[in-house]
């Protein structure tokens, strides 16, 4: 970082004596003295400038990757809270590497939230925390997840709607439910990382018993292609109780 800040000084020290000879030849030749001087200062006050911007820079820079990554030993350590109704929470969020700040708590947190976030309010940075106690969706007055059946249970209902992430998925749908339970959500996936999770049987079953399948008027191996491929977006959900998988086609 101090060699690139270096690097930069030079380079506006030596694009400013350059500017700064060449404008004292033409200047000198076209317009009056007086002229020239003013001109000078001027030139002089926002090379100036210019300078203390870089080093502000390098100091904000330096400031917040040493707070935050190098004594801060809470966003060290910092881990992913549990969500009961996903599988995987690692697919929900991404490393905090610009060090926002959480909008609901104004904390910094390793990671932040990479899904949709429902309210009027324009929310763009969330903590897995906040996300988890509910304070984020009480806060903004909004939803992550949208559930159909109102007739399940309230605290599940409140659980999947309010303390749940969601998939970044083009159109909306409705949580899974099944066996009177709302499903365990895996998220989107490839059909790679269906091979990897070793579902490849269940998953299958799943899509061809799903009533959208036979509208694709794809080939099971198109469809395969087609998922990894990024054109279609399979969402994948599983029941708690009879552990029966089930999908969602998810489109542009």
């Amino acid at each position: 970082m101090k060699s690139q800040v270096v690097f930069k000084l030079i380079n506006i020290a030596f694009i400013s004596v350059i500017v700064f000879v060449m404008s004292f030849f033409l200047l000198f030749i076209v317009f009056d003295l007086t002229m020239f001087i003013s001109l000078s200062i001027a030139f002089g006050i926002t090379s100036t400038i210019t300078v203390i911007e870089v080093f502000k820079n390098f100091i904000i820079n330096k400031k917040t990757k040493y707070d935050y990554q190098n004594t801060n030993n809470d966003f060290n350590n910092h881990e992913l809270p549990t969500f009961a109704y996903i599988f995987d929470n690692n697919k929900f969020f991404k490393l905090n590497t610009k060090f926002e700040k959480c909008q609901c708590c104004k904390e910094v947190n390793k990671y932040i939230y990479d899904g949709p976030f429902y309210s009027e309010e324009e929310v763009e940075v969330l903590c897995p925390n906040c996300i988890a106690s509910g304070k984020a969706s009480s806060k903004f007055d909004g939803i992550f997840n949208e559930v159909g059946n109102e007739d399940l249970s309230k605290k599940s209902i409140e659980l999947v709607t309010k303390m749940t992430p969601a998939v970044n998925s083009w159109q909306p749908y409705e949580w899974i439910e099944c066996c009177g339970e709302l499903c365990q959500l895996y998220g989107i996936l490839t059909w790679y990382e269906v091979r990897k999770l070793q579902i490849e049987d269940e998953v299958t079953k799943a899509i061809k018993m799903n009533e959208d399948y036979k509208f694709l008027g794809l080939s099971f191996d198109e469809l395969k292609d087609e998922i990894n491929d990024g054109n279609i977006n399979l969402i994948v959900f599983r029941c708690f109780n009879c552990d029966k998988f089930h999908v969602i086609f998810d489109f542009d």
